[in-house]
């Protein structure tokens, strides 16, 4: 594989399974996943998309650079990734690099605008994650993989998730704690510790902060 990836956006790749019809990257790690799904023929062909032009126009150019690429196998998007619109084969939506706040949005308008009945879902988030685990459970997701991934000292917990098979997601994903790891164990401690300092000005946090202090 050419496209380099550092270790946050390998472990990402690794989740993706081969015998996709269609994978779509929305950019927020300028193509390099996409770019990687392509080389790897992970997929039959790849979405790019962005709502700013210029990046789509610069990996345009990256693209033809490269020449090897077949034409056939990628295409641009100058799109909010909330309007995607997924065909009904085998899809994968990547959404990494962003709040999980903001991913909660994007799926929510994916949901209202699309059947993922045959659309997995590789979300990368920074944040927010016990919200985002609700909201993925509340509305009828399940887990086919997961993973703790770290890089520059932050950690990212990677989830690939459907509505079709898997199984129940962990509100706050106790299976990748490890306590003989010392980046799981500082990771999951630092969030104890964030829910601990917001349950002292709501109780609504109590239970949030219980889970992770039993797991820690």
């Amino acid at each position: 594989m050419k496209t380099h990836l550092g270790r946050r956006l390998r472990d990402i790749f690794d989740l993706i399974e081969s015998g996709y019809s269609e994978v779509w990257d929305t950019c927020c790690d300028h193509g390099l996943l996409g770019l990687a799904v392509i080389e790897e023929n992970k997929s039959e062909k790849v979405h790019f998309v962005d709502q700013v032009p210029r990046i789509i126009s610069s990996l345009k150019r990256k693209i033809k650079s490269l020449a090897v690429i077949p034409e056939a196998s990628f295409e641009l998007h100058v799109l909010n990734a909330e309007k995607i619109k997924v065909s009904n084969e085998k899809s994968l939506i990547c959404i990494c690099g962003v709040g999980g706040d903001v991913a909660i949005g994007i799926i929510s308008e994916l949901l209202n605008r699309n059947d993922l009945s045959q659309c997995d879902i590789l979300i990368s988030a920074q944040y927010h994650m016990f919200d985002l685990r609700k909201f993925l459970r509340d509305h009828g997701f399940l887990l086919k993989a997961e993973k703790l991934s770290f890089e520059r000292s932050k950690g990212y917990e990677l989830l690939l998730v459907s509505l079709s098979n898997g199984e129940d997601i962990d509100p706050i994903g106790s299976k990748l704690f490890d306590s003989k790891n010392s980046e799981s164990f500082k990771y999951f401690r630092a969030l104890a510790s964030h829910y601990k300092r917001k349950s002292l000005g709501d109780d609504m946090y109590l239970e949030t902060l219980k889970l992770y202090e039993d797991l820690v």
